[in-house]
């Protein structure tokens, strides 16, 4: 997969007829440069539904898999895959409603996910469907262009996706940032080799524990965040990830996000606060924050933070309450109490949740347990489908939280994240890539 990839996101007849010749097909992937790389992998759709067609074969349900997996990929998006002619399928934007038909109505971010994403997605459909014995595919630096938040997102889709149809995906890439999702998602399964031209061989590296905190602590310009007034932000599993990378992404939260798993989030947190101290002179204000949910801990906030990293709680009992707040609420134009009766008008469509649906209603949303519930709740209450994860993020990213939001981060989260004398200030940075990230050679032991 070059990542030199033009094209448009238009249907073209020839590029579909030359997808059914394999050696030609094969040629043109051979290539460093691919001029009509996204309308190859539109064209691809008709050719895999035409096999699935002749085969009779569908192991899986494929045309969900990849109406799901882009949506996903892009929680921005809805895609749905149609037969009523080409290009056979519609890709609309959720907040506008609008179909996107060219690639100029996409970011080169946006555009880049969705056409590598389509393209990984019917080059793995097709082998499932010719009962292919290896699939292997390689993927060249596919993290050009993406914002550090979307190559964790895209590293979620690499990993879905070898699983569901059992690929071994090799991935040559610079960037640490993108091994540490990988790592991080695909945990055992994934292996790391160093390539050096002075090295005659190399040898892959399991991703082990030690090697995830460092790929983690490393991961891009993360590190030197808090050397340029950045701090990073250690939160606890994907979920969280996702919704403080959106907040960030407005630009008026001056945080570099990070993900750790569960318990393993202590560890993580002793190493910054090592690493810190040997790195930054200057301790006045943290360089790093580790933001954990409540769940049922009693804790002693007097007694948490090191000298760099400050360890934080939700006052709520986990991200996920946010999301049943009156302002994360009025993003889609409702409030707990029309959430409420829908609640209870609703709960019946879903048997084995209804009981506690019904108990939701009238229980306390900021300290009820909706593990399991999330994306049942959005599928009830938010009438566009939007990604739960993204709604709390955009409303933590629009300005500073106010009333139940407020209530359910908390004194510690607010005053950390939106202390008063920076809202007067109204200075507003934007967190951009550093040139050279300290490589791990270079890191004090």
């Amino acid at each position: 997969m070059s990542p030199e990839r033009g094209g448009d996101i238009t249907f073209d007849a020839g590029i579909a007829q030359r997808e059914f010749d394999v050696e030609r097909r094969g040629s043109y992937r051979l290539r460093n440069y691919a001029e009509q790389f996204r309308n190859e992998a539109v064209a691809r759709l008709q050719m895999l539904f035409t096999k699935m067609g002749f085969s009779g074969a569908r192991p899986r349900d494929v045309r969900t898999d990849i109406e799901n997996m882009i949506s996903s990929l892009l929680p921005g998006f809805h895609l749905r895959i149609h037969a009523d002619g080409a290009p056979f399928y519609e890709l609309t934007r959720l907040d506008s409603g609008g179909n996107v038909t060219k690639v100029e109505q996409l970011s080169s971010g946006e555009s880049q996910l969705f056409t590598l994403g389509l393209d990984l997605l019917t080059v793995a459909g097709v082998w499932l469907v010719d009962q292919a014995p290896r699939r292997i595919i390689l993927l060249d630096e596919p993290d050009l262009h993406l914002h550090p938040d979307l190559q964790q997102t895209f590293a979620r889709f690499v990993v879905t996706l070898a699983e569901a149809y059992e690929l071994q995906v090799v991935v040559a890439s610079h960037s640490t940032t993108l091994l540490a999702a990988l790592g991080f998602h695909g945990k055992g399964k994934t292996s790391v080799a160093y390539l050096s031209p002075e090295q005659p061989g190399t040898k892959a590296k399991m991703f082990d524990k030690y090697l995830a905190e460092l790929a983690t602590c490393l991961g891009g310009h993360a590190l030197m965040g808090p050397l340029f007034s950045f701090p990073l932000l250690l939160v606890e599993g994907d979920d969280d990830y996702r919704i403080w990378a959106q907040a960030c992404r407005s630009g008026k939260l001056r945080l570099s996000v990070i993900p750790s798993n569960g318990e393993e989030i202590k560890k993580h947190g002793r190493t910054l606060e090592a690493l810190f101290s040997a790195l930054v002179e200057n301790h006045d204000n943290p360089s790093a924050f580790l933001l954990r949910d409540r769940d049922d801990r009693e804790i002693d906030l007097c007694n948490v933070s090191g000298r760099h990293v400050r360890r934080m709680f939700l006052s709520c009992r986990e991200a996920e309450n946010l999301y049943l707040t009156n302002e994360v609420l009025a993003e889609f134009e409702s409030d707990w109490e029309k959430a409420r009766t829908i609640l209870r008008e609703s709960a019946k469509r879903f048997p084995p949740l209804q009981a506690r649906l019904v108990g939701l209603v009238e229980a306390d949303k900021k300290q009820s347990d909706l593990k399991g519930l999330m994306e049942t709740l959005a599928q009830i209450l938010d009438p566009k489908g939007g990604d739960w994860r993204l709604r709390i993020g955009q409303c933590l990213g629009r300005s500073r939280p106010t009333g139940e939001l407020a209530d359910f981060l908390g004194n510690q989260v607010m005053s950390a994240f939106w202390p008063v004398a920076a809202i007067a200030s109204d200075q507003v940075s934007v967190l951009k890539p550093v040139a050279n990230p300290i490589e791990p050679s270079r890191v004090p032991a």
